[in-house]
């Protein structure tokens, strides 16, 4: 049997995860199924499905009251997402329709992250 090259992840937040350890995005797809809006299709790299079982293992026993920070700017949350800071889930602004918000779980040195992510666009533009 032939081995996959790419294997699906619909979950936000595995995918946020898998890529704060390290693991390359092959491409993204708009998913016929009404459920998930979004899939996420990983390389199929050594030890991948192994972290997705791990991932889903935290996370089932994760609560739900889980404290978050909610981010409006895409480029704040791809920096974060690089750092290795995870999306808890993904809604939507209500002041404008359509735009999404990111919500990341609050951990140590996340609010010092979005903080300096701000003094660099402010010095940007001067």
């Amino acid at each position: 049997m032939e081995e996959k090259k790419t294997l699906p992840v619909f979950s936000l937040s595995i995918a946020s995860r898998l890529m704060a350890e390290g693991y390359v995005i092959d491409h993204t797809d708009i998913n016929q199924n009404k459920r998930h809006l979004r899939v996420f299709y990983f390389r199929n790299t050594p030890g991948l499905v192994e972290d997705i079982q791990r991932i889903r293992k935290e996370l089932f026993r994760c609560k739900s009251n889980v404290p978050t920070i909610a981010v409006y700017k895409l480029g704040l949350a791809q920096r974060l997402l690089v750092r290795g800071y995870y999306i808890h889930h993904l809604g939507k602004d209500r002041r404008n329709k359509g735009w999404p918000v990111y919500y990341f779980v609050n951990v140590p040195g996340l609010q010092e992250a979005i903080n300096e992510y701000f003094k660099e666009v402010d010095h940007a533009k001067w």
